[in-house]
């Protein structure tokens, strides 16, 4: 399997256990205390508060993820008089990290910051180099930020103090790039700061020697050579845009393609193109004598290539995925050779021309072209068996989906007039279809398979596939709604969609699938479901087109189906439910719904014990009871269970409830003071709330106003009003 990187969560909380006799001290700052001891001691516990999260994340972002050497920090952590947010060591360079932080996202002035930083750096390099005892020649002062944007003056005034910026989207960007290549990514910090970058172990002297051929102008040598995965990986360098600097070109590597890449290569294939690299002007190049080369028609010259034997020093310009895919790869295969055509070019911009002349010129290869290739070139593996079995859904004569697949070469008319594609559904059947640990009701084996055993298995999946798409299309004429039938089951998003829900009915049925039981036990989910969404078929189509919707989509049919059929795919919402509660937006939603309606029902209740009848708005209440007949709701706790209609309100009609003007007078008004706010925050929560439930990412920007909102209804309900500044009314939307 690769390798996946990963990081210890930070705590939210400061945890201690104290003697009673230390109790008073930690009352007095703040901490909540246990009734009882354990073994003589009491658990005393704090919330930490932002900035305090801040500093814990880039703490343990260098201790356990970068792996830096004496790191150290907090509030504890104090050298030469000042108080230390986190310092960590790289070769004989020794960062030191001052956090900033603000809950509401703004501009600011930073050049107090940068200033008190630069008059405390001579006394804490010396208290540093004392303490580390000259183990470290260099320290470099980095100010890192989260809600802060810094301006242009500031990045200038803080570069004419030796002081470097790291906003929020680059320390974002080098969490992001951990999680994709591993520590290596020290080094690329090391060198974005300016710091001297240490030599890469093994070798001889300060270069590796590779034999290479040359060839190319004066003014532009090309080098092509073969080069051990694992040097390549500690020498390479990608030149980020994230990374700040100005002429930098390159996008942000994939994680999951890189995922998809090592396990290619783990599968024990490999790639036939090459690495394309650029090299500082210290590479030498020593041409060797030969006899052949006035014989040779082509004029190049053979030779060693000496490279600097440093980490991060040769450039990547195109093969970056390719390259670090490897980094999540054993030992063994990083011991293997690629192939690299090396430049040696004048500057950046010309290796940014280059980079741009490569992806804007080359065009891929139509994936619809590759899978049919498979089926001729790999016909005994599990994609030549994938390949021939779409093959066979799109000309089968028994077959559904007959002249509805586009395969190259083979179908009868030009591209444009399909929505199926031959590519999109191997890449399905093989995600979802193919037998295997997970997967144990499979309607396709895995591994190698000969005919006749290939060809039954085949016809018997084409069967169980043909036999549910059209109970599907005959479930859409039932329920009024034909236009699922093209606009949605038949289209790519559409059946990828489709065949997730159909491996939690194989599943039911123990890996059988028979027309009339599904039609008697699914009809009516399905049949309702399609009547109920009738009008979103092409927002569901659209939506549908990533991998994180395409599963929720999928999940809000097996939960249709899950009302009438009980025990139906109990163990995927269990499921759905654990993933979703480990989300931040959906608990900081779930925290504030909750203790918002705690407030609601006690105000309400000291009013009258029928509020729910005398003092609820009639079309707010009406809505939350159909809601609760339908069991509509984002939060997976309450699905299949039954609570009160009023848990089944959204925040723009906690907002009518609250701001109701006997409401509002007798006991809201002590609590919120500005109904105008309560408007607006609530308005901002229910859009949150909508894409939460429909699976969409919130934006660093709305996760940070989310962060705040929270914040702001907290001292409100707890009634800490000399705390309360309800700032939401001066953001702008």
């Amino acid at each position: 399997m690769p390798i996946r990187f990963s990081l210890p969560k930070p705590k939210k909380e400061w945890r201690q256990s104290v003697l009673e006799s230390e109790l008073a001290r930690f009352r007095k700052a703040g901490y909540s205390i246990a009734e009882r001891p354990r073994h003589g001691r009491f658990l005393v516990r704090k919330k930490k508060k932002k900035w305090e999260q801040f500093e814990d994340e880039i703490l343990t972002l260098f201790r356990h993820g970068l792996k830096l050497t004496d790191v150290d920090g907090g509030p504890a952590f104090r050298i030469g008089g000042y108080q230390l947010d986190v310092v960590g060591g790289i070769s004989n360079t020794l960062l030191v990290v001052d956090c900033k932080s603000s809950n509401e996202p703004r501009r600011r002035s930073l050049r107090s910051e940068i200033k008190t930083l630069w008059v405390k750096k001579r006394s804490i390099s010396n208290s540093l180099r004392s303490r580390y005892r000259g183990k470290y020649k260099h320290t470099k002062f980095a100010l890192a930020l989260r809600g802060i944007i810094p301006s242009d003056s500031d990045f200038k005034y803080a570069k004419k103090k030796a002081i470097t910026i790291w906003a929020e989207t680059y320390c974002d960007s080098i969490r992001a790039l951990y999680f994709t290549i591993g520590e290596r990514v020290k080094f690329y910090v090391l060198k974005e700061l300016g710091g001297n970058v240490p030599l890469v172990p093994g070798g001889r002297g300060k270069t590796f020697s590779f034999p290479a051929l040359r060839t190319g102008t004066p003014e532009e040598r090309v080098y092509v050579l073969f080069m051990p995965v694992n040097i390549l990986l500690d020498i390479a360098y990608v030149l980020r845009v994230e990374s700040g600097q100005r002429r930098a070109y390159q996008r942000f590597l994939d994680k999951n393609r890189l995922m998809k890449i090592a396990k290619f290569l783990e599968d024990g294939e490999t790639f036939k193109n090459s690495i394309v690299l650029a090299l500082d002007q210290r590479m030498r190049f020593k041409m060797q004598k030969t006899r052949w080369r006035k014989k040779s028609e082509v004029n190049c010259e053979i030779g060693l290539l000496k490279v600097p034997r440093q980490f991060a020093s040769a450039w990547v310009i195109d093969g970056q995925h390719r390259l670090y895919g490897f980094a999540r790869t054993d030992a063994q295969l990083q011991e293997s050779l690629l192939c690299v055509v090396a430049l040696q070019t004048r500057n950046k911009t010309e290796e940014a021309k280059t980079f741009v002349a490569i992806n804007k010129n080359q065009k891929p290869v139509d994936p619809n072209l590759l899978w049919a290739l498979f089926g001729r070139l790999y016909p005994h593996e599990t994609r030549g068996l994938i390949s021939d079995f779409v093959r066979l859904l799109a000309f089968g004569r028994k077959s559904i989906f007959r002249d509805k697949i586009f395969v190259p070469g083979e179908s009868t008319q030009t591209r444009k007039h399909y929505r199926l594609f031959h590519s999109n559904l191997c890449e399905t059947i093989g995600d979802h279809l193919v037998e295997g640990k997970l997967k144990p009701f499979g309607i396709l084996p895995t591994g190698e398979i000969r005919e006749p055993h290939r060809s039954k298995r085949m016809n018997s999946a084409s069967k169980i596939l043909s036999a549910y798409f059209s109970l599907l299309a005959d479930f859409a004429r039932e329920s009024g709604n034909p236009a699922w039938i093209k606009g949605f089951v038949f289209t790519n998003n559409g059946l990828n969609v489709m065949i997730r829900v159909l491996v939690h009915i194989l599943e039911f049925y123990r890996g059988r699938l028979s027309r009339s039981e599904v039609k008697s036990t699914f009809g009516r989910g399905f049949r309702e479901y399609l009547n109920e969404r009738g009008g979103e078929i092409d927002h569901l189509r659209r939506q549908a087109s990533s991998e994180g919707t395409r599963s929720f989509i999928a999940f809000g049919f097996v939960k249709a189906l899950a009302r009438n059929v009980p025990h139906f795919a109990d163990a995927c919402i269990r499921d759905h439910q654990k993933e979703r509660e480990k989300q931040e937006p959906y608990r900081i939603l779930r925290d504030v719904e909750e203790r918002l309606r705690n407030l609601i029902s006690e105000r309400m209740k000291g009013l009258t014990p029928s509020w729910w009848a005398e003092r609820v708005p009639p079309d707010v209440s009406q809505e939350a009871e159909e809601r609760k007949s339908k069991d509509e709701t984002p939060w997976p706790w309450m699905e299949g269970k039954h609570y009160p209609a009023f848990y089944y309100v959204n925040f723009s009609e906690y907002s009518k409830i609250i701001c109701r003007r006997d409401n509002w007078r007798e006991a809201f008004q002590s609590v919120f003071a500005n109904q105008e706010w309560v408007r607006v925050i609530f308005a901002e929560l229910e859009r949150n709330r909508n894409d939460i439930a429909h699976n969409r990412d919130l934006s660093d920007r709305e996760l940070t106003l989310l962060r705040v909102y929270s914040d702001d209804l907290e001292r409100a309900i707890s009634g800490r009003k000399k705390d309360f500044l309800p700032a939401a009314l001066a953001i702008p939307a």
